[in-house]
């Protein structure tokens, strides 16, 4: 999904700047911290999610970030009453 959704953004020459710290945005001009400039006309900032220490602590079995493991069902892996959401 994210290979398409990237490649059908390119199409409607959507630019996508992955992992790029802002420094600053100077009216519709973008300054990143490598001072790298860019115009736009409409900017989205999503910089993710992360689990809260909740999961670690509750004893549910976690992944490398600390998010609940949850199978194809988004159910928890040990829990299958329990339903979570699968990060990319």
């Amino acid at each position: 999904m994210r290979r398409l959704a990237l490649a059908s953004l390119a199409q409607r020459g959507i630019s996508v700047m992955e992992r790029a710290a802002v420094r600053q945005i100077d009216g519709r001009t973008m300054i990143f911290e490598n001072t790298t400039r860019l115009s736009f006309d409409i900017a989205f900032s999503a910089t993710g999610i992360r689990p809260t220490q909740v999961f670690r602590d509750s004893g549910f079995q976690v992944d490398e970030d600390g998010g609940m493991q949850v199978n194809e069902c988004l159910q928890s892996v040990h829990y299958p009453r329990i339903f979570g959401e699968a990060t990319v």
